[in-house]
């Protein structure tokens, strides 16, 4: 087993069952699209969170079932 530790400073944003995707706005106006699944291999599952660092201004999450909510800092 290999547990990885994040070098700066960061926070864990908690996602919801149905989220499937998350747009990201930095202070920079540059924008990154990141898409969540429901497990990543065999017998193991992928953490329900996004990791969000200090440049990030707004995230806009998308659901499963067509709704989005907007994170803003």
């Amino acid at each position: 087993m290999k547990v990885y530790k994040i070098k700066r400073s960061t926070s864990a944003i908690s996602l919801l069952p149905g989220d499937v995707s998350a747009l990201l706005h930095y202070k920079n106006g540059k924008k990154q699209l990141q898409e969540f699944s429901g497990g990543a291999s065999f017998l193991s599952q992928s953490g329900r969170f996004i990791n969000i660092d200090k440049n990030v201004s707004s995230i806009d999450i998308n659901s499963n079932n067509g709704k989005k909510r907007t994170l803003k800092f």
